[in-house]
């Protein structure tokens, strides 16, 4: 959408009817975050305060209020017009949420990611503060197409990922940004990144990372399909079900892009080829059987990886494995002489 004026709006129940401040806040709720089926209350005392600061499609909603409760369930997902992903920071106070299957428990500083596609309650056991980002969960599914509903949901407080969310989230929520102009895409991508980064850090299984997991199966995927002349980035993303960005982002940190790892895996395959004392395939042909489509591009990659070129490496292992080349010869004409 580009560049959008920010439309801030303040809601509290102080100017309702103490008798009708609980029915009020059940209204707010839904129009802020949905659709929801509250638990009643009758405490005439109860009070919550909304800030929103809306830019586009991207909100931040800080809220303030007593103890409540209330669900979501098939026909209250059913309601709701749009799909958004919800990015949730407790500032103080304890909230117990149920999302899916999955219980978990908030205290001051934890952050809890959830979306409005799934069945969900929660119950507010103290006086409580939030700060959540409302964004279109299609953000998070272009990075994440199909992985997105295994992503861990919760961060905890005090770990570096949840502090680099936390410093996006609350400036958000505290300044003034009234007729400010924001770009509500970038506000997204951001978030999202952010995000992206925090839970696919997060451990996993042992010392595992949801990352270095995802890592590993992409690079397992391509290491079978090195033959394959068409392997390209686009198939890569495609059959693993993420996207061209996260594909490249799990990457990032490795020293190298995703094109190199495919041309070094592919170089060493045939390093390796070069090595067989009874390899007696054309260096054209070894290229073509490893997935090049051109075996000068394919020299010239080979001789800055390992400092020759293939027909020199070929020739220099055939020397120096030369005894081990008769003897396999010699096995092998033995073994034919016996058939």
């Amino acid at each position: 959408m580009g560049r959008v004026i920010c439309e801030s709006g303040d809601w509290d129940t102080f100017s309702v009817a103490s008798h009708e401040r609980y029915d009020a806040w059940v209204h707010k709720l839904n129009d802020t975050f949905g659709s929801w089926n509250a638990r009643s209350y009758r405490n005439k005392d109860f009070s919550a305060k909304v800030r929103t600061n809306k830019f586009g499609a991207f909100r931040v909603v800080d809220c303030f209020c007593d103890p409540c409760a209330a669900e979501r369930t098939s026909s209250n997902i059913a309601r709701d017009d749009e799909e958004v992903l919800a990015i949730q920071l407790v500032v103080y106070g304890t909230e117990k949420i149920l999302l899916g299957d999955e219980e978990y428990s908030l205290d001051a500083g934890d952050i809890l990611v959830w979306d409005n596609t799934q069945r969900m309650k929660f119950e507010v056991q103290e006086k409580l503060h939030k700060v959540s980002a409302i964004l279109p969960l299609q953000r998070l599914k272009d990075w994440m197409p199909t992985s997105w509903k295994d992503m861990p949901r919760k961060i905890a407080a005090g770990t570096p990922h949840n502090a680099v969310l936390t410093s996006f989230l609350l400036p958000l929520s505290r300044a003034d940004f009234a007729g400010s102009r924001m770009n509500d895409d970038a506000l997204s991508e951001a978030a999202v990144a952010m995000l992206v980064n925090s839970v696919a850090n997060l451990s996993d299984f042992g010392e595992t990372t949801v990352r270095s997991r995802h890592l590993r199966l992409i690079k397992a995927h391509i290491d079978r399909r090195l033959k394959d002349a068409d392997l390209t980035l686009e198939t890569v993303a495609k059959s693993n079900g993420i996207s061209l960005r996260y594909l490249h982002w799990l990457f990032s940190e490795t020293g190298e892009t995703v094109s190199q790892y495919v041309i070094s895996q592919r170089l060493e395959r045939c390093r390796q080829d070069l090595c067989h004392p009874l390899m007696n395939r054309s260096i054209t042909q070894l290229a073509y059987s490893w997935g090049f489509s051109d075996a000068a591009h394919f020299s010239k990659r080979f001789k800055m990886a390992y400092g020759c070129s293939p027909t020199d490496y070929k020739l220099r292992t055939s020397q120096i494995a030369s005894p081990t080349r008769r003897l396999l010869q010699a096995s092998s004409c033995t073994a034919s002489a016996q058939v």
